[in-house]
C-alpha cells in the first residue's frame, strides 16, 4: 500500500465499494458482533443476543457511512514520524474534544503504516484510521455525542502477522480481500481521556488500542498547529472521473507533510547568557489558551535548535521512532 497520496481516494473508494458487497457486509457485521461480545460479556452480561445484534448493525453503518462521507487525508512519512514522537509523550489527561477534530468524518492513510507489537510479540500493522463525529449510548454524566475511530490494515501485507493468516483464511473461501480491513474500533466520547490501565489486555484496553488512539489524539491536536502543511491535491484524471461517476461531484486529497523546520531564535535570552554551543531541544507538550474556543488545549512544541548559529551544535542522544518493518 505504498502508491503514493494519488492512490488515497482510490483505496477509499475500493474498501467502500468492498463493504456494501455481501461478503463485505458479512465479514463487518460479523468483526463487530465478535468485538462487542467479548466487551459486552464483562461489562454487560446482561444484554441479550437481539440487542448485541443492532449494536452491531448500528456500528457496521456507522463504519460503512464513513468510509462514503469522510474526508480524504494521506500523512506523510515525515509528519507521521514527528506524529509518533508526540504520541509518545502525549499527556495522559489528554481528551478527545470536538473542537480539535480535523473534520467531523475522515479517511487518513498513512505513507507508512504504524507498527504494532502485542503481548505476544505478534506485528500489527496499522495502514490508517477511519473516523466519524456520532451520538453515543448515553450515560448518567451527559457525555452522549463523541467520535467512533475504526483501525484499518492492510491484508495483503506479508510483515503483518496476524492479517498474513486472515488474508489466507480469506482466499481459501474463495471471499475477495478488501484494501484495507477493520482490525479494531473505539468509540471515545468527547470530554473523555484515554483508556485507563493500558496494561489491560482486555478488547477495548489494549496497549496496542491504547498507543493507537494517542496517536489519533496527537494527529488532531497537531492538526491545530503550523508544524503541519495541508495541501489540497487533485487526484489524477481516472480517479476524478470514477469518483464523479459513482458518487457525483468532486473530491479532493488533503496532503499533510512537514513543515521545513526552522532554528528558533531568542535573541533577548542570547543577550544575557553567553552560551558556547548549540542544541537540540526535545518534543515536548505543553498547555495553550485558545480565545476561539474558550479552552486551554495541549500544543506540541516540536524539537528545534537552540543557541547562537556562530557555535558548535552538540548532539545528545536522540530517540528514534521508526516504522520497524
Amino acid at each position: 500500500m505504498r502508491e503514493g497520496w494519488h492512490r488515497a481516494l482510490d483505496v477509499q473508494m475500493d474498501t467502500h465499494k468492498w463493504c456494501l458487497s455481501d461478503l463485505g457486509a458479512l465479514y463487518n457485521f460479523g468483526f463487530m458482533g465478535e468485538v462487542m461480545s467479548k466487551v459486552l460479556d464483562s461489562k454487560n452480561p446482561e444484554m441479550d443476543e437481539h440487542a448485541l445484534r443492532l449494536v452491531s448493525i448500528s456500528l457496521s453503518e456507522v463504519y460503512v457511512q464513513a468510509l462514503y462521507r469522510a474526508d480524504t487525508l494521506y500523512i506523510t512519512s515525515d509528519m507521521m514520524h514527528m506524529l509518533l514522537q508526540a504520541a509518545h509523550d502525549l499527556p495522559e489527561d489528554a481528551q478527545f474534544d470536538e473542537h480539535v477534530l480535523i473534520t467531523p468524518t475522515g479517511f487518513c492513510l498513512f505513507e507508512e503504516p504504524i507498527v504494532r507489537v502485542d503481548r505476544h510479540e505478534k506485528k500489527i500493522l496499522i495502514h490508517g484510521l477511519v473516523w466519524s463525529k456520532q451520538l453515543l449510548q448515553s450515560r448518567e454524566d451527559g457525555k452522549d455525542m463523541g467520535v467512533v475511530i475504526f483501525f484499518l490494515v492492510d491484508p495483503t501485507d506479508p510483515i503483518d502477522d496476524y492479517n498474513t493468516k486472515f488474508a489466507e483464511q480469506m482466499r481459501e473461501t474463495g471471499i475477495t480481500l478488501p484494501p484495507l480491513a477493520l482490525q479494531h474500533f473505539y468509540p471515545a466520547r468527547f470530554g473523555d481521556t484515554l483508556p485507563h490501565t493500558p496494561e489491560d489486555q482486555t478488547v477495548m484496553g489494549s496497549l496496542i488500542i491504547h498507543e493507537t488512539l494517542k496517536l489519533f489524539i496527537a494527529m488532531q491536536l497537531v492538526a491545530q498547529q503550523k508544524i503541519g502543511e495541508p495541501i489540497q491535491m487533485r487526484p489524477d484524471r481516472a480517479t476524478r472521473r470514477r469518483y464523479a461517476r459513482e458518487y457525483g461531484g468532486e473530491r479532493l486529497i488533503t496532503l499533510i507533510t512537514l513543515r521545513r523546520k526552522s532554528v528558533k531564535k531568542d535573541d533577548e535570552e542570547a543577550a544575557k547568557v553567553e552560551w558556547s554551543r548549540r542544541w537540540v531541544v526535545k518534543g515536548h507538550w505543553r498547555r495553550q489558551w485558545y480565545p476561539k474556543s474558550q479552552t486551554h488545549d495541549y500544543v506540541y512544541i516540536y524539537e528545534y535548535v537552540k543557541g547562537p548559529e556562530d557555535k558548535p551544535l552538540v548532539l545528545s542522544e536522540r530517540r528514534v521512532f521508526n516504522f520497524a518493518r
